[in-house]
């Protein structure tokens, strides 16, 4: 989900031109709140969804074709590769859900908040 211009600048005073660091599926960006806190922005690299979903075909297709592989009446692969994929392709799909990583960071500061050693700090 896109968040508008004008609402980022309500949330943030500064962000910087360029990445700080990438990903293959995104982007970090260093900005400053209001507060002048210092954040890190993650910002999925456009177009990532369609492209993932066109490769979570093609793997699809291909681990079918090499399941289907056989020498007389034996299969040649008796793995589950069509099952791995798909395991595969939730995993990734999970790691394009910003909101569901946003909840876990915020599940793991719940979980380790008491520790002195482990920076917490989401807001």
């Amino acid at each position: 989900e896109e968040l508008p211009a004008a609402e980022s600048k309500a949330i943030l005073s500064s962000m910087s031109e360029e990445p700080v660091a990438a990903a293959s599926i995104g982007q970090v960006y260093s900005a400053n709140l209001p507060s002048g806190a210092k954040v890190a922005i993650k910002v999925q690299r456009p177009g990532i969804i369609s492209l993932v979903d066109a490769d979570a075909s093609f793997l699809l297709k291909v681990s079918k074709a090499i399941e289907s592989l056989s020498l007389g009446s034996k299969r040649l692969i008796q793995t589950d590769v069509t099952g791995a994929v798909e395991e595969f392709m939730m995993r990734i799909r999970e790691e394009l859900d910003y909101r569901n990583e946003a909840r876990n960071l915020e599940l793991f500061a719940s979980l380790y908040s008491h520790r002195r050693d482990t920076n917490t700090n989401t807001s």
